[in-house]
């Protein structure tokens, strides 16, 4: 029980930590007039109520996330396991979700004719960008990772 306390709350952190690091990378980098189009990113409402929330919202998310992950947590950490959830959240969590949204199969056949490909590109980037860094932060056992960095201290 403890064990997997550890993992959901671990879950919830590496969430909220890469999906912070990569909006505000993500948003400083693609303004709008950058490489991949004039309507990348669009320009938030910084009153809007959500974004208030957005924290405490990202944390919710990450908690569902950890719901879901401790069902498959021995695959997490299984050989291999960061390009197994990788994989899973990128076909079921973006490209297959039924939602018309830009990132997904949906969204692509909704927006085809409105939007052009290199804002559905440039949108998608962030999203696969934050998801690969969420799986590696979900998938390290960070005790073993630590104590193989004092290993090799120790032998230098």
């Amino acid at each position: 029980m403890k064990e997997n306390t550890r993992f959901f709350v671990k879950v919830i952190f590496a969430h909220v930590l890469t999906y912070t690091f990569c909006s505000m990378v993500f948003v400083y980098f693609f303004k709008p007039g950058s490489f991949f189009g004039p309507d990348t990113w669009r320009i938030y409402d910084y009153n809007n109520v959500g974004l208030g929330l957005a924290f405490v919202l990202q944390m919710i998310r990450g908690a569902l996330y950890g719901i879901v992950f401790l069902f498959i947590k021995d695959t997490i950490y299984s050989k291999y396991g960061v390009i197994k959830l990788y994989v899973l959240i990128i076909i079921i969590g973006i490209f297959n979700i039924p939602e018309p949204v830009n990132n997904s199969i949906s969204g692509f056949i909704k927006y085809i004719p409105s939007e052009p490909l290199n804002v559905i590109i440039g949108d998608t980037i962030p999203v696969l960008v934050q998801n690969l860094l969420f799986c590696i932060f979900v998938c390290i056992k960070w005790k073993d990772f630590f104590i193989k960095i004092s290993n090799i201290r120790k032998n230098d």
